[in-house]
Parts: C-alpha cells; structure tokens; sequence
C-alpha cells in the first residue's frame, strides 16, 4: 500500500476568516452560522443573515486557549478572523479524514510561548500528514465518524441526566427548608426562631495566599478560594489556619457560592468563613439554608459580582428547632452525597468515551504508519 505524505500547503488554499463582531450578528440574525475560537457548540459563536463559505471544509481555532481544535464543515457558514479555513484542492484526499489527521498533529505545532497560545497559517501549511488511498482513508474517517457520533450521544444524555438530577435534588432541598413543609412533616406548632448571621455566627475572611506560596509550601490541607470546581479547592499547603465544622462562601467573582467544611483546611481572601457560635444552630442546616438565600444578596452591579462580609451578616434566616434542624440536615447531606457521587459519575463517563474515540483514532493513525514503514522497507529491499 502507497502512503503518501503531504504539507498542507500541498493540498489546501489556506485562508482566515474576517473579523465579525458580537454586534455584528446582533444586528444581522440569520440562518448562517458564524464561527470562531470556541469550541462549545461546536465553535458556534452565533448566526447572521449572510455566509462567505459553502462546502466542505476544514477549520482550526487560530487563537486562544482552544488554538489547534480542528473541525469538518460541509455547509454554508462564516468564520471569524480567529479561525482558519482549509479548502482541498487535491482530489486524493477525503476532507474528513483530514480532519481526524489534523486533529490529532495540529495540537502538537500550538505556539505555546505566546501570553495567547497560537497556531497560525504559516505554522499549519508546514505541518506534514500521511495519507493511504482515497478508498483507505474514506474507510477510516467513517470509522471514526460512527465512533464519534456515538460518543457525541451518549455524552448529550449523560448531561442530559445530569442536568435532571441537579434539579430533583434543587427541589427536594428546596422543599424541606421550606417553613411550612416542615411545618406540615414535624407538626403545625412547631417553632421558628429568626436569627441575622451576625447573631449566631463569628465571620471572618480568609488571607492572601498566592500560587506561589502554594507551590513552595506543599502539603495535606487544602486552600479555598472564589473557585467553584473542585470542591472551591485550590491547592494543598502544609499549615492550617482552620480546623473544625465551618461554613465558607465565596466572595468575588463566582460569588455567593456556599460549601460547609470539616476538617483542616485555609480560606484566600477572596473566601468567607462563617463559625457557628449558637447552640441552636446546626452547622449543616445553615449551609443549605444559605446556599438558597445567599446568592440572592449578591451584588451584581460592580465589574465583579462579590458578596461581601457586611451583606452576609445581615442575612436574616429562620430555625426551626435544633433536633429538627439535625434531621432535615441529615436527609439533605445524604441525598446531597449521593447527587454528587452521580454528578461525578457521569463526567467521568462521559471521559472514558472520549478516550475510547481517542484510543480507536490512535490505533487507525498508528497503522497508517505502519503501512508507511511497511511501504519504505518494501521498496529499500
């Protein structure tokens, strides 16, 4: 079997979209789709009245934290002055088994060095792709593409599942801190007391703790910061400025977000820390209490959104008694574990599928290689 090898110069016309801005598609809405340097849905950043392509080509983000992502069109669309485009102009060559090439090398040649990582035109012509025959090649990129299709499925309804399960727990979070469900499952007597934060909790702030004060000072306890994935976690340090039952919440950016904490751990300065000093207040009560009433008194107005130590303190909330507070806390955390021991899952599914498409689609390249081999051995002898 001939492989042959090709610079993408060689087979393509090579061009870069136009600049169009947010406005610009405000103004034009339409059926065309405009993309650019994202890739969520698909790098569609929106769609306008008019196209500039129609057909099969191949695209690459150009610029960003995305450069080197590489799709297949085949259809008429625009693309943003942060996308490359690709056209064939070698009749030996399928569009999408360009794709799945390109995919896997164009990555590999991202200008890293750059405050924006890059793959720009004159670095992706260079870039050299082997390529059995058109039959070959149109075998394997449907290959991939049944693989692909279904991986792209199956993640849709995982998310899918996702989504709905994050909503039950909303509701029945909701539902059981709501005073007269409770009312209506401990009994229509059953007293309320109404506290402001300042009341029943001692609020601090967390300190400044830098990346590089983390770096140099590894260690078991972890540092919480304004950021929501990973449990608010942003690294691990070896001191400790908590130890016990807390409740944080973050204070800028993703702000108003509440976790309740056990064990050893820091707060940056951009984490509130909430003690709780009264004996009729269960911890865990209070944080799903405030994870419904605090995002409701961020402050949204300011370039970044924040929920300072003064709002949360006059945060007014109402306690039913404490052995109530106990059960209901309990209820909610045991469903709250297994919501997240669901919602960890499916991600996690949704990663295997995605290395199952990149294992099949290293196998089929690996042995387009190994026919190369196999062809330069043949003709030396």
């Amino acid at each position: 079997m001939q492989i042959k090898t090709y610079k993408i110069k060689d087979i393509c016309e090579i061009s870069r979209g136009k600049a169009i801005t947010k406005k610009y598609i405000k103004d034009n809405p339409g059926q065309y789709p405009v993309y650019s340097s994202t890739t969520a849905n698909n790098g569609e950043i929106g769609r306008i009245k008019d196209y500039d392509l129609d057909g099969e080509y191949v695209t690459w983000t150009t610029d960003g934290i995305y450069a080197g992502t590489v799709f297949y069109r085949n259809e008429k669309f625009n693309a943003s002055q942060h996308c490359g485009v690709l056209k064939l102009k070698n009749n030996e060559i399928s569009a999408k088994f360009l794709t799945y090439a390109l995919g896997m090398e164009a990555p590999k040649f991202v200008n890293n060095a750059c405050p924006i990582p890059n793959l720009n035109l004159s670095r992706t012509e260079e870039i050299e792709l082997d390529f059995p025959p058109l039959q070959i090649q149109q075998k394997i990129a449907t290959i991939l593409d049944t693989f692909t299709e279904l991986s792209a499925e199956l993640s849709a309804e995982l998310s899918a599942e996702l989504r709905e399960r994050k909503k039950q727990y909303a509701f029945y979070r909701d539902y059981l801190l709501n005073q007269e469900n409770i009312r209506k499952i401990y009994g229509a007597n059953i007293p309320f007391e109404t506290f402001q934060v300042k009341d029943i909790c001692e609020i601090r702030r967390g300190r400044a703790i830098t990346k590089a004060y983390i770096r140099n000072n590894p260690g078991e306890n972890p540092v919480y910061s304004a950021a929501t994935t990973n449990d608010g976690e942003l690294g691990r340090i070896k001191d400790c400025d908590f130890d016990g039952e807390y409740i944080t919440w973050t204070t800028n950016g993703y702000a108003g977000v509440v976790f309740y904490r056990n064990g050893k751990f820091n707060a940056s300065q951009d984490c509130g820390v909430l003690k709780v000093k009264n004996k009729k207040i269960c911890t865990k009560f209070l944080s799903f209490l405030l994870k419904i009433e605090a995002p409701k008194f961020v402050h949204n107005l300011a370039s970044r959104p924040k929920l300072s130590q003064k709002v949360m303190a006059e945060i007014e909330l109402s306690f039913p008694p404490l052995e109530i507070q106990e059960k209901i806390a309990d209820i909610l955390f045991a469903f709250e574990k297994l919501c997240n021991d669901l919602v960890e899952g499916i991600p996690a599914e949704i990663e295997l599928r995605k290395k199952q498409l990149d294992y099949y689609q290293n196998f089929l390249f690996n042995w387009v290689q190994e026919q190369k081999k196999n062809s330069l051995s043949t003709n030396l002898n």
